[in-house]
């Protein structure tokens, strides 16, 4: 059982390591255009709804409000909860459920 447990500790610190946190795509700008002012929030409405967008002055993108940009990475990465050392990335939407599962399987051992 110690084995196994051992097994499906390295698999999902693997898996939490290769997955893409989920990185937001930089927009690709000429230099005339990085010198554009551009508002920090830009707010627009849905159905009735007003949202809001935050500008990210590095990556030269609106991104939304619960995106985040890691400066250990220098990316805007969607759902972002923090940087790890450990996995060598960042934790976000798309690898969070691997991170858990790692974290829960190293206590247990």
């Amino acid at each position: 059982c110690g084995a196994l447990l051992c097994v499906l500790t390295l698999a999902f610190l693997l898996m939490a390591a290769v997955t893409d946190p989920g990185i937001l795509p930089r927009s690709v700008k000429n230099d005339s255009a990085r010198n554009t002012y551009f508002p920090i929030l830009h707010d627009f409405e849905v159905d009735g709804v007003t949202h809001r967008l935050k500008y990210c002055s590095t990556c030269h993108i609106y991104r939304s409000l619960r995106a985040s940009h890691c400066s250990d990475c220098d990316n805007c990465v969607l759902d972002f909860d923090h940087h790890c050392p450990w996995v060598g990335t960042c934790i976000a939407r798309r690898n969070y459920r691997w991170f858990v599962l790692f974290v829960y399987t190293c206590t247990t051992l």
